[in-house]
């Protein structure tokens, strides 16, 4: 395996366009703006078939992006590796509060 050198500023753009295309999943699937505030809670707010979608795409641009575009491909595998994190360790408190203040907020 090569070495391969990735500046800061192209990983966090990178990130940046990742992050806008999990907030594209989530807005399909419902997930109100207020709960996508970070990458953290967009993450968190995904609901189990998003998720499963967003795992694939991450993975799938962690595989193509390879040697062509390392800084892409380091991105996809961290946001990956954060959102097993995240998914793992259940709702963020955020999304939970979130979802409470607009279960309260109904008639």
């Amino acid at each position: 395996m090569s070495s391969v050198c990735v500046y800061p500023p192209e990983f966090e753009r990178c990130v940046e366009l990742l992050t806008r295309k999990l907030e594209e999943i989530a807005a399909r699937a419902g997930v109100p703006d207020a709960e996508c505030e970070t990458l953290e809670s967009t993450l968190a707010a995904l609901p189990p078939f998003s998720r499963d979608r967003a795992a694939v795409i991450l993975e799938g641009i962690s595989v193509q992006a390879g040697d062509e575009f390392p800084a892409m491909a380091f991105a996809a595998s961290y946001v990956r590796k954060l959102a097993r994190e995240v998914w793992d360790g259940g709702p963020q408190p955020a999304a939970m509060a979130s979802r409470a203040l607009e279960a309260s907020k109904a008639p």
